[in-house]
């Protein structure tokens, strides 16, 4: 029996698997997905919008809780970033319904990813 991607149950067994980031570069390769880093100032935003690679659902996602390529380090954390190789973590928030997902979370198939995003300075 065949389940219908719309209906797919939320991701738990392994929700970091590497195909959602691989399943996102080929979307982002086909225009179905588009990621934005943002930078004004000491501010960077990066917007990630488009096709879950997981499920058919849509979503938006917006953060401005990690720096991208700028100073070599995660905001609130230590991990080092690259500044040649930027890239936005994802955590899908599709607006789909998916069963079995934790009733604390309103958005999300359970899947999480990376994509990679040139930054773009919007200072004027």
């Amino acid at each position: 029996m065949t389940v219908n991607p719309a209906d797919l149950p939320y991701e738990q067994d392994r929700p970091n698997d590497y195909q959602w980031t691989d399943k996102a570069f080929d979307l982002l390769i086909a225009g179905s997905l588009e990621a934005h880093v943002y930078r004004r100032g000491l501010i960077t935003v990066a917007v990630v919008a488009g096709k879950c690679p997981r499920c058919p659902h849509t979503f938006t996602y917006t953060t401005s809780d990690f720096a991208v390529g700028s100073g070599g380090q995660v905001l609130g954390g230590t991990r080092s970033v690259d500044a040649s190789d930027d890239y936005v973590p994802i955590d899908a928030a599709c607006v789909g319904n998916h069963p079995g997902r934790p009733e604390n979370q309103e958005q999300g198939c359970g899947v999480a990813f990376r994509v990679e995003a040139l930054p773009e300075n919007v200072d004027g």
